[in-house]
């Protein structure tokens, strides 16, 4: 479901994080079906290389994200928002605290604002991890009680609880949407090095495992922000989403490498050899990563959004390993 572009004027929608991997993809679709939008940074962007497109794109800076982001500017006449914006990768020292600030007092302090501001619906970014690690023979729910092991992950769940809280207290319509690992062009972090490591043909010992992850193409991701955004069912709700059939960790290494035009590099190896060797390298949790499970049910969102990726998921692997060719063409 996507905006109604015969209306006279089509909504302004606030997107935080506009420059992340996910942001900025929101941002395009949200421009491509008719939304003004106004994307919000924490430093200015230059339009220098910038398309026709994104320079019609609202820019706007709003400094570093916590509890005393003055959002007054960004929220000025904007009916809806998409709050992307967050730590994610932590891994140093006083991560804990930085997460309970940006992604905690943060979505506390934007939430209220948009209230104040009149804003209609805001739609919140959060992490299948609330739910827990791994799933063991049945997938998680969007009903099932969380269970967050992490900083990380107690801190998206306190993102929600602040958002709803804001909601409670005034007209503004909340959604979440708790997201598993996203793929697609320009990703990074731990995918990125994956698809590095396929490319180069080195031998990876995980032939053996047999375990079931949930993924989830970036168009299908910000197709189904948009669904949140617009349908009347979505408020009030933390929704999973993924693509329609989990892969193994052996299964996405070999869809990387023919889609890469690489012979498997999977060599297999008994899986309780790479957990002592993982224990020996203080590596467990990584491992734990590679050879666990962790599904999501989304039956609910087809059966109540009526939400239908909009391509194959192998169609957006090949546009994430095109992407990646494009932008390593002549470096050795």
């Amino acid at each position: 479901m996507s905006l109604d572009v015969s209306m006279s004027a089509p909504p302004r929608v606030l997107v935080t994080g506009a420059t992340g991997f996910i942001g900025s993809a929101v941002v395009a679709q949200l421009r491509s079906h008719g939304w003004r939008v106004r994307a919000a940074s924490r430093v200015a962007v230059s339009d220098t290389a910038a398309t026709p497109d994104e320079i019609a794109v609202e820019r706007v800076v709003v400094g570093e994200i916590g509890p005393y982001t003055d959002w007054s500017q960004a929220l000025t006449n904007v009916s809806h928002v998409v709050h992307a914006a967050g730590l994610a990768h932590t891994r140093r020292a006083g991560d804990e605290q930085r997460c309970v600030i940006v992604n905690v007092q943060g979505t506390e302090r934007l939430a209220a604002q948009a209230s104040a501001a009149g804003v209609r619906r805001m739609v919140l970014l959060s992490s299948v991890k609330v739910h827990g690690e791994a799933t063991h023979g049945v997938a998680f729910g969007r009903d099932d009680v969380p269970q967050p092991e992490d900083h990380y992950a107690r801190s998206k769940l306190a993102a929600e609880q602040a958002l709803w809280s804001a909601c409670a207290r005034s007209r503004l319509e909340g959604a979440v949407v708790r997201l598993p690992l996203v793929y697609g062009p320009h990703v990074k972090a731990n995918f990125a090095a994956l698809m590095r490591v396929v490319d180069r043909g080195w031998p990876l010992p995980f032939g053996s495992i047999t375990n079931r992850r949930s993924f989830l193409g970036l168009e299908t991701a910000c197709a189904f922000i948009e669904c949140l955004l617009v349908h009347p069912a979505a408020v009030g709700h933390a929704w999973l989403m993924a693509d329609l059939e989990p892969l193994s960790t052996p299964a996405l290494i070999e869809a990387l490498a023919e889609a890469l035009g690489k012979p498997s590099p999977l060599v297999r190896c008994p899986v309780w050899i790479l957990q002592v060797a993982a224990t020996l390298l203080g590596r467990r949790r990584a491992l734990q990563r590679l050879t666990g499970s962790l599904e999501v049910n989304t039956a609910l969102a087809a059966e109540l959004l009526r939400f239908q990726a909009p391509s194959d998921p192998r169609a957006q692997l090949l546009a994430m390993v095109r992407a990646y060719r494009d932008s390593h063409s002549g470096v050795q």
